[in-house]
């Protein structure tokens, strides 16, 4: 890590020098280029090239190939793409799509899937989870189902972690769906990732997977099954046992009516916000942790507004209790 952090400085400086000695006619894209050639046999230098390339972008799409050519003829990584460090491997990809080649970034994600098995079984995991998000981000759905599809947990009787990751991925996947104009299949993977997540018996899994399943459905307009999974979730939560050392369970619930209700209210229906908040209210109401209860009644106050409905409190200093409540609707 030193010595990334050396060679790192010593590219600032020496593309600084560079672009200040260069004369009017000389691009200082020609002197990174000139850097970028003679510090890429160097195997540290990986961080440095990727980081130059992030800054052509797909501006200088030319000069950006040019220096992801250079990561990627690296004798380590020649030798074994899989190799290549996981958050590279994004870059690199997100980058091939900014500059229009896809078929470069699918041939990346296939040649590193395919290299797996050479890596420890962490990293092999680390891999198939990177290549799943690659695909899905490329709109390559199908691809990322049949590897979403074949995961298995190494543990047989940790089936609850299989499911989750599962739902998980199904339910990014269904949100990028959404976002590029296919609601429908975005919803067929919604439910989904429902079978998966109603499979989950720990109780604070399975409540944050329907949770993030149920945003997914109101967001694709589907308000009334959002809403039910959403009953469902708030269910699941009140399973899990409270007390003053595990506040996190209330603080979630609180959070996740809010984004329901704001949910609602963006797509007009207001009053049910309104009874969503109400619920939301009631268990804020009832926290004993005096600042964990006066930031969530804050932002069930903010949620309110959001809903049409504004609502004043004022709270006694010792105690926070309620001293009194003003509606404007």
């Amino acid at each position: 890590m030193r010595l990334q952090a050396v060679i790192h400085a010593m590219v600032i400086v020496s593309l600084g020098c560079s672009v200040l000695m260069a004369s009017p006619q000389d691009d200082p894209t020609d002197c990174a280029m000139l850097i970028a050639r003679k510090i890429s046999s160097d195997p540290n230098s990986i961080d440095v090239l990727i980081e130059m390339a992030q800054c052509m972008g797909a501006g200088r799409a030319q000069q950006a190939g040019q220096l992801i050519y250079y990561v990627l003829q690296m004798p380590q990584i020649k030798e074994n793409r899989a190799s290549l460090d996981v958050s590279h491997f994004l870059t690199i990809s997100s980058l091939y799509c900014a500059m229009g080649k896809r078929n470069k970034a699918l041939a990346l994600a296939s040649d590193i899937f395919a290299n797996r098995e050479k890596l420890p079984n962490t990293e092999k995991k680390l891999v198939r989870q990177y290549v799943v998000i690659a695909y899905t981000d490329m709109g390559e759905y199908e691809r990322a189902v049949q590897l979403i599809d074949k995961f298995t947990s190494d543990h047989p009787d940790d089936a609850d972690y299989e499911r989750l990751i599962k739902a998980y991925e199904l339910t990014r996947l269904a949100f990028c769906a959404h976002h590029n104009g296919k609601t429908e299949y975005a919803m067929e993977m919604l439910s989904r990732a429902y079978a998966h997540s109603t499979a989950i018996r720990r109780t604070d899994g399975k409540a944050g997977s329907l949770n993030y399943i149920a945003y997914g459905f109101l967001e694709c307009g589907n308000v009334d099954r959002g809403l039910a999974i959403a009953e469902e979730m708030s269910d699941a939560l009140d399973l899990i046992a409270i007390d003053e050392e595990r506040l996190c369970p209330v603080r979630f619930k609180v959070v996740a009516l809010i984004g329901v209700a704001q949910k609602l209210a963006e797509t007009g229906r207001r009053a049910e916000a309104v009874e969503i908040l109400d619920k939301a209210s009631a268990i804020a109401e009832k926290i004993e942790h005096r600042y964990l209860k006066a930031e969530m009644m804050k932002d069930v106050a903010a949620a309110y507004a959001d809903a049409g409905k504004y609502v004043v409190r004022s709270w006694l200093s010792v105690g926070m209790q309620p001293a009194g409540e003003h509606s404007i609707t």
